[in-house]
Formats: structure tokens, sequence, C-alpha cells
């Protein structure tokens, strides 16, 4: 429980109750597959921390990834809106390498367009209020409050005078309190970010100036559309997997690195030994992460958090990005950092760095990297489970494992 951030993910201290980080992950799926270790790079890793699976030579996704496949299962059991969930991004894309598949070679189709997301989310939706919740939620609670006044009364004739005085000043605050709620704000339960998505419908998506703007109303209509319960999962996705996902606000020089890999955008930089720099990238998409914890864990009218019910799994396609040392220019599906957010109503443990251990390739390891990857298919039946799906015990390649890990509990 007394881990470090480091410099790359600083932002999201104020969010250590509420944190579990994952390093030294292999990412799951046959590790190498019938494909060559030079093939474990931004290709092999956007297909399998999603999906823990390789490619199989096929260029593409092999099964579902995580959250689609829990968006169908929920669905299936009678427990979410519609059996898909929608990825937005924010950033270019790169052609066929992908993170989010439907079904084996079923890439999902990505939300970029401000206005498209708003409309595919809540084109069936208006702003809403629930009276008969609130009114529900307005018993409970001076139901609460009068039997805090009873308890505060009963106590008054056993005391001596001084100390009757200072408890009938309490039990008159309760009183008061209760009072205060017989004519409440009427509270809104559902209230679609119409004003914010005009704000940034005129935006150029290909501008990476635009980013941040694109990111932070990407998040609100995330937090919205649980809110609204037309989703039960989301995802964001900064680029897809090798993008030239750029910062111009981070003013970094253009570096060439040879075999075309030349510029000033993430992906150029993840080639280089360049650690302060990385940090000054993953800090970045850190400091997004962390606002939208903020909104996940602002409390709701009713008093209850979004967080309190919902998992963040944030994750990546190359590893070697912890804690601030290391370059990333292995590229390797071993060696990841990941992190999930929300202890899903104690079903884990959070506040804690779990650390597993990982080798770099070596001609003659699969069979390593084979029992490393088993811990990577294990946290997404982890996931699975939390998130309510039954009857699952095995997630990704067949021969990846069974079973949650142990440690998450």
């Amino acid at each position: 429980s007394g881990f470090n951030f480091g410099t790359f993910y600083q932002a999201l201290e104020r969010h250590r109750a509420d944190t579990i980080a994952l390093t030294g992950m292999r990412l799951g799926g046959i590790p190498w597959g019938g494909e060559a270790p030079a093939d474990g790079g931004h290709g092999s890793g956007g297909w399998a921390c999603l999906t823990a699976r390789s490619s199989q030579n096929t260029g593409s996704g092999t099964g579902p990834s995580i959250d689609q496949f829990i968006a169908r299962k929920l669905f299936e059991q009678g427990q979410a809106p519609n059996a898909n969930a929608p990825v937005f991004r924010v950033g270019p894309g790169s052609g066929a390498w992908q993170s989010y598949y439907e079904a084996a070679g079923t890439p999902v189709p990505h939300l970029v367009s401000p206005m498209a997301a708003f409309t595919r989310m809540f084109a069936n939706v208006s702003g809403t209020t629930n009276t008969a919740q609130t009114a529900a939620l307005l018993r409970k609670r001076r139901s609460i409050l009068d039997t805090a006044w009873g308890d505060c009364r009963s106590g008054l004739t056993s005391l001596p005078a001084a100390g009757r005085a200072q408890l009938d000043y309490h039990c008159s605050r309760i009183r008061e309190l209760e009072q205060t709620l017989m004519a409440p704000p009427v509270m809104t339960v559902c209230a679609p970010p119409q004003a914010e998505a005009m704000a940034v419908s005129s935006l150029d998506v290909n501008d990476p100036n635009n980013y941040p703007a694109l990111t932070t109303y990407f998040f609100k209509l995330m937090e919205t559309a649980f809110v609204c319960d037309v989703t039960r999962v989301a995802s964001l996705s900064f680029g897809t997997p090798a993008a030239r996902f750029n910062m111009p606000w981070l003013n970094l020089p253009t570096r060439d690195f040879g075999d075309g890999i030349s510029g000033s955008d993430h992906h150029t930089y993840s080639h280089g030994a360049l650690p302060d720099e990385l940090a000054r990238f993953v800090g970045w998409y850190a400091t997004q992460v962390s606002a939208f914890l903020d909104r996940l864990k602002a409390p709701q009218p009713d008093g209850s958090r979004l967080l309190d019910d919902t998992l963040v799994y944030w994750t990546g396609e190359i590893g070697n990005t912890w804690p601030s040392g290391a370059s990333g220019a292995l590229h390797d599906v071993g060696d990841h950092t990941m992190f999930v957010f929300g202890s899903m109503r104690g079903a884990f443990r959070s506040g804690r760095h779990l650390r597993f251990s990982t080798t770099n390739w070596i001609g003659g390891q699969s069979a390593q990297a084979r029992l490393e990857a088993v811990n990577h298919h294990q946290l997404l039946v982890s996931l699975i489970q939390a998130m309510g799906v039954t009857g699952v015990n095995q997630f990704g390649d067949p021969n990846g494992g069974s079973g949650p890990l142990a440690r998450m509990a």
C-alpha cells in the first residue's frame, strides 16, 4: 500500500484509495502465438490488451474485447439496456491495428464526432426528473432523522442540567435539518449534455490542439450515459495502436530515430530512451483519467457516487512505462502497467500496487511467457465477474488459464 506513483502517474495520487496499480503484467493470448517475437509491439499489443488473444497471423483480433464481452453478457442476462458498448476516440486512427472487437475479425467502429456521439447515446433521451425517486429518498432521510431525533430526546432526562442544555441544542439542530427537507429542490436524474456537445461540435477532431476539449467532452458523455442508464459499459481510446498522438502543448522537439520513426508525437518518443519526455505524454493521459475519476466520485443527488458501482480499467498496447525510468523502446507485450479504479463495493481491495514478474523475450522463453500471461487472463476474469456477469470463468485465448486473479481480492 506504500507505493509511489512516480512521475508518469502523479496525477492519480488523489485517487490512491481507489486505485489498484498492476505492474510487470504480460499481455494475454498465447504469447507470440504463431507470430515471431518481432511482432510483439503495437500490433500484437493492440490486439491483446483488451482481448487477451494474439492475432494468429490474421492481422486482426481473434475474439471480443472485454468491454464488448461484458456489455453483451449483461444484456443477455437482462441487466443492460443494449448489447454493445460505445467506443469513443480522441486522436488519429492507424489503419488495421485495432483494440476493440465485437468478435473475431470484427472491429468496433469508433465514435469521433462529438455530435454523432451525442446523437448515438441520447437520441431517445430527454432531461427527466424522477419525482417518485425523490419522494422515496426524502421519506428515507426524514425517517432517519426522526429516529436520530427520538434517540436524542430520550437521553435528556438522564443528564445533569448543563448536559441537558447541550444535548437539547443538538436535538434542535436535528429537527431543523429535518424541516429543511420539507420543500426540496427538484432533483434531476438524467441531463444529456447537449450544451457541451454544441460547444465542441465545430472543433476539428483531427487538430491535436482540440484533443483536451474533446477528451473532457467524451468523459462527460460517458458519465452522463451511466447516469441515464443508456449503457452499462463504455470505452475511450487515445488514438489507436501506433497512432501518432501529438500533444503540441508539450512543445517537444521533433526526433528522428530512423526507419521512418520521426516526429514530436508519443509514438515517436516511445522509440527512444527518453523517460522524462515520455513522462510528459503519459502524465497528460493520467491527468485526463484522474479528472474522469473526479466525475465518478462526485456525489449524485441521492448522495451516491457512480464510482461505488463502476470499474475503470486503463491499459495500453506496449509496456515498459513504470515508474519513470523505462523507455518503452522494447515495445514488449510484457512488463505492462495497468490500472483498475474502484472496488465494486468491496469485491477488490483498492489502494494497492500489485507487482508481477515478467521476462524480456529471449529465445526459448515462450513457456515462461505463457505462464506470466495467465495473470492478465485472470485479471480480466476478475473484472468480468465483478461487473455481475455470471457463468464465466475464462476469457481470451482458451489456453490462457482460468479463474479470477486471487491477488485482487
